[in-house]
């Protein structure tokens, strides 16, 4: 599956811009930040709001936070809302207040321009994260792109098999791997290096608009129907985290982001909804 766009950075330009949707002295101002692949979905949500609550502020923080440094800048204050990639742990929820899952998006593994003729299977994956398969089907060298250990990218391929998890442990410890600092760097890295290879949610890859190709595994392509229907095995969650004292203006997008409008976002940004 190929999408296509005329650049990545030229769309990404727009996010770099906290989205403004007040002009009233009184306006309140929601500041969101999270994983990376919430500063384009957060920025397409605010937008929507902005057309049914004119009287709120809201804010993209970038660079992405990531999951525990929005949790941490939420209990500190300096964010309304986190948006982070896994559940909160049992010794955390005490210190926050509601959580709401916005949805699941495919976890696929995508190419610049590498050509594979088959289908990726588990023991490929596998392959190339112990460095035994270095090369694509024309010659061309495989250059793997890492996300760092305690990312959640990484430790959803870690689920693919107990195979692939030994050979992420021992992709970790190897030398000279490039490894990207979060979700919108990993689509740059996957974009700009030749060869490339590296894992990326189908959302941000369409939110984004780059150019690189996804990659089917065991002959199934990421998307919302094959995570929804059990064919594709790797999805990540997104859940929005509150505060225990939250505002009224974060409360208002929190319920927004279970409206028709917001819905069409995530769906049209491939996620698989709760509801």
């Amino acid at each position: 599956m190929k999408i296509l766009s005329a650049s990545l950075f030229a769309l990404f330009a727009l996010f770099v811009l906290p989205v403004c949707v007040a002009f009233s002295a009184n306006a309140e101002t929601v500041r969101i930040s999270g994983v990376g692949l919430s500063a384009p979905l957060m920025q397409r949500l605010a937008d929507a709001y902005r057309l049914q609550q004119p009287g709120d502020d809201v804010s993209v923080v970038l660079p992405p936070l990531g999951s525990d440094g929005a949790m941490r800048a939420l209990s500190a204050g300096s964010l309304e809302l986190a948006i982070i990639a896994r559940p909160l742990k049992p010794e955390e929820v005490p210190n926050y207040g509601r959580v709401r899952e916005l949805g699941r998006v495919a976890l696929g593994f995508a190419t610049r321009d590498g050509q594979r003729a088959a289908t990726l299977t588990a023991r490929d994956i596998a392959a190339i994260y112990a460095g035994d398969m270095t090369h694509w089907d024309n010659g061309q060298p495989l250059r793997l792109i890492m996300r760092a250990e305690r990312e959640s990218d990484t430790r959803i391929v870690r689920t693919l098999s107990p195979e692939v998890n030994t050979a992420m442990e021992a992709a970790l410890k190897r030398r000279g791997l490039v490894f990207a600092e979060n979700d919108l760097e990993m689509a740059r890295l996957l974009e700009n290096t030749p060869g490339s290879f590296g894992p990326i949610t189908v959302g941000l890859a369409r939110l984004l608009g780059t150019s690189v190709r996804l990659l089917s595994l065991n002959g199934v392509l990421p998307t919302a129907k094959s995570v929804a229907d059990g064919r594709y095995p790797l999805s990540k969650p997104l859940f929005v985290i509150e505060p225990l004292a939250p505002t009224a203006a974060s409360q208002r997008f929190v319920a927004f982001l279970t409206s028709a409008a917001a819905f069409s976002v995530l769906t049209g940004a491939e996620f698989v909804t709760p509801r």
